[in-house]
């Protein structure tokens, strides 16, 4: 079951609670993986995963620690949060570091379709089972494998105080800043690919930018 976006706050502001680091970042992740595999004309596997995962990253004096668990009870998450300052303190310093996002504001976002992520198994198998009887009909031996994913994730901020870790002007907020958005897998979807032909004119159009570029170096 996925968690949902009030669930996924929860568990962001609770792991940033925990934490008295310099700067955090928590970030919570949740799937439902449903799928069945189909070879010589016939069922072979059908299975489910669900799975949830919290992890927070710390920095403490610019060194940074992270850690991630699987149980989203607060003992598991305060442990979580343990280890990654313990983790910071042994690291040295994060020369690339940069200072989490202040509070944002993102679009919500609508790519979800309950129906695809919670395919039925009888209406998975009356699916499959029309191929199978198409590939019979054609007397071919049909196999494949079909699935559906849906996924959820949100991440949290607690920027650092400005006098220690953030560039002089910049504004601080007093709450932490929250994503959460899903993303789904439709079953048989394949990416969009460009044309051969427009394929080769766009490689020949960066190879031509690239020799002029090094001529004038």
């Amino acid at each position: 079951m996925l968690l949902s976006e009030s669930e996924t706050k929860s568990i962001c502001e609770q792991l940033l609670s925990l934490t008295k680091a310099d700067d955090a970042m928590a970030t919570v992740e949740s799937e439902d993986y449903s799928h069945l595999r189909f070879a010589a004309n016939g069922f072979t596997t059908s299975g489910r995963r669900e799975d949830a995962s919290a992890s927070i990253t710390v920095w403490i004096d610019r060194k940074r620690g992270s850690a991630s668990a699987h149980d989203l009870g607060t003992a598991s998450l305060r442990s979580a949060v343990e280890q990654a300052e313990q983790l910071a303190r042994l690291a040295p310093e994060d020369k690339e570091y940069v200072p989490t996002l202040d509070p944002q504001t993102y679009q919500p976002v609508s790519g979800y379709v309950e129906a695809t992520a919670n395919l039925s198994l009888s209406d998975r198998a009356k699916a499959i089972d029309a191929i199978i009887r198409a590939c019979e009909k054609l007397k071919t031996i049909g196999a494949g494998f079909h699935h559906a994913t849906g996924a959820a994730s949100g991440s949290a901020t607690a920027p650092a105080s400005p006098a220690s870790l953030s560039p002089p002007g910049r504004p601080m907020g007093a709450a932490p800043a929250i994503f959460f958005g899903t993303t789904l897998t439709l079953p048989g979807w394949t990416p969009p690919a460009l044309p051969t032909r427009q394929l080769k004119r766009r490689l020949l159009h960066a190879t031509r930018a690239h020799s002029i570029q090094a001529s004038t170096r």
